[in-house]
C-alpha cells in the first residue's frame, strides 16, 4: 500500500465531534474537486488548519495517486454520508475520498482506494456487500467518477477490492492491522503482489 500518513482533525471541532463508532460499512466518495493541486495533502490542510475543521463535513481517509491520509480515527464518526445526525451512513461507516485533481492519476488513486478498502475490510471484519457508494445513503451522484465508469465501473472497483482482500488475507503469520501500524508487513507484501497482478490482468 502507498504511504499512509495520519494528520488528524482536532477533536471537538465541528468536523470531528469525537463520537465513538464501531464501523460496519465503508463508503466510497470522489472529492468532486478538480482544481490543480487538490490532492490528498491539500485536502488534509483544508480539513485541519484552513477552515474545514469548522464545518460539519468530514471523512476518515483521503487518497490520491501517491498517498493516503487519515484525518479521523476509524473508531470515531465522520460527517460524510448526507443522511443526518442519526443516519447509518454517518454513524456506522468509514469514509474514503478519492482525489480527482488533474495532475493525479485517477486510476492509480482509485486502485489505492480499493487497496485501502480491502485492508479496512480485514481490520474491521466488514463484508464486501457493505462496501457502498455515497449514493447509497443520500442519493447524491457520488462517487461521481466511478459512477460514470472513470477510471472503471463500480462493479470493477468491487472486483479490484476483492482481489486485494483475497491476496491480503492469505495466511502469512502474525497479526497486523492498519490501526496498529503503517509499516511494511505480511499484509502489505500480499497487497503488493495483488497490485502487480492488477496491472497485468483486470485493468489491461
Amino acid at each position: 500500500m502507498v504511504k499512509l500518513t495520519e494528520i488528524f482533525i482536532r477533536k471537538g471541532t465541528a468536523a470531528r465531534p469525537g463520537k465513538a463508532m464501531s464501523p460496519k460499512f465503508i463508503t466510497i466518495h470522489n472529492t468532486a474537486n478538480t482544481g490543480k493541486g487538490a490532492g490528498a495533502r491539500s485536502h488534509a490542510s483544508y480539513m485541519t488548519v484552513n477552515g474545514g475543521q469548522n464545518k460539519t463535513v468530514s471523512y476518515h481517509y483521503v487518497v490520491d495517486d501517491s498517498e493516503i491520509i487519515r484525518l479521523i480515527p476509524d473508531t470515531e464518526i465522520a460527517w460524510h454520508a448526507g443522511d443526518g445526525a442519526k443516519g447509518v451512513g454517518n454513524l456506522q461507516s468509514l469514509a474514503i475520498e478519492i482525489c480527482e485533481n488533474p495532475e493525479s492519476d485517477l486510476r492509480k488513486a482509485t486502485d489505492n482506494a480499493a487497496e485501502l478498502t480491502a485492508r479496512l475490510m480485514s481490520d474491521w471484519k466488514i463484508p464486501l456487500a457493505n462496501v457502498v457508494q455515497h449514493n447509497r445513503w443520500s442519493g447524491k451522484n457520488c462517487p461521481r467518477r466511478i459512477r460514470k465508469g472513470e477510471p472503471y465501473s463500480w462493479e470493477q472497483f468491487k472486483k479490484v477490492v476483492q482481489m486485494f482482500y483475497d491476496e491480503g488475507t492469505k495466511p502469512q503469520g502474525g497479526k497486523d492491522t492498519i490501526a496498529q501500524t503503517a509499516s511494511y508487513s505480511p499484509f502489505r507484501r500480499a497487497l503488493s503482489r495483488a497490485s502487480r497482478m492488477l496491472k497485468s490482468t483486470l485493468l489491461t
